[in-house]
């Protein structure tokens, strides 16, 4: 993953991802209903307070943040972060690198969700793995984790989306398959899953 290649993306980047899910394209199809669908589960356990891996340029906290739950969000990108900030200014923001786990700030208290979107593509599934075993600690008993990407519930649509992206579809990214994640979990994991489009969906986790 390059921070170099996000920081020049960072002032473009909500527009060029909302029109490639409008013209139903490999890699963000989905991308609105995938956010929607995780607004609408923060909002409907009554977070108080919402950890984000990966916060980007905060399009999907800030509309938490002007709900008045508390925004703590991660990312690498300095320019993303900085667009963050302005929509978000009393947010908690920190520049970190996801593949070396988690920050100490966040570990000061529980979450009620804990959410990534479009970030863990990026990671290994070794590293992913790593890091829902650091979440857990930190989610509140009725919390949930939801990780909203590009990712498949089988490898059968993995092939099929594979053959319909072409040339687009990037061979160096970890996309997720939740046949393989469920099986990887610790048994004190309840898991489910959601697809909303051809290459796009969400896992919540919660504990069991």
């Amino acid at each position: 993953m390059s921070i170099q290649l996000f920081d020049s993306w960072a002032l473009n980047y909500d527009k060029s991802v909302v029109e490639a899910d409008e013209q139903d394209e490999f890699p963000f199809a989905g991308y609105r209903r995938v956010m929607q669908h995780i607004y609408s589960r923060i909002v409907a356990i009554n977070a108080a307070n919402v950890l984000d891996l990966g916060i980007g340029t905060g399009n999907l906290c800030h509309a938490l943040y002007q709900q008045g739950i508390d925004i703590t969000g991660i990312d690498s990108s300095a320019k993303m972060l900085d667009i963050a900030r302005q929509r978000m200014p009393h947010a908690l923001l920190l520049q970190y690198d996801l593949g070396m786990g988690l920050p100490e700030e966040v570990g000061q208290q529980y979450y009620d969700a804990i959410i990534s979107t479009y970030t863990l593509h990026h990671f290994a599934d070794e590293t992913k793995m790593q890091l829902l075993t650091q979440l857990k600690p930190l989610l509140s008993e009725t919390g949930v984790v939801l990780i909203g990407d590009i990712m498949f519930s089988s490898t059968m649509d993995e092939h099929a989306c594979r053959q319909r992206a072409g040339e687009f579809f990037d061979e160096d990214e970890y996309y997720q398959i939740f046949d393989r994640v469920e099986s990887e979990l610790e048994r004190d994991w309840v898991a489910e899953y959601r697809s909303f489009s051809y290459c796009a969906g969400v896992i919540e986790l919660r504990k069991r």
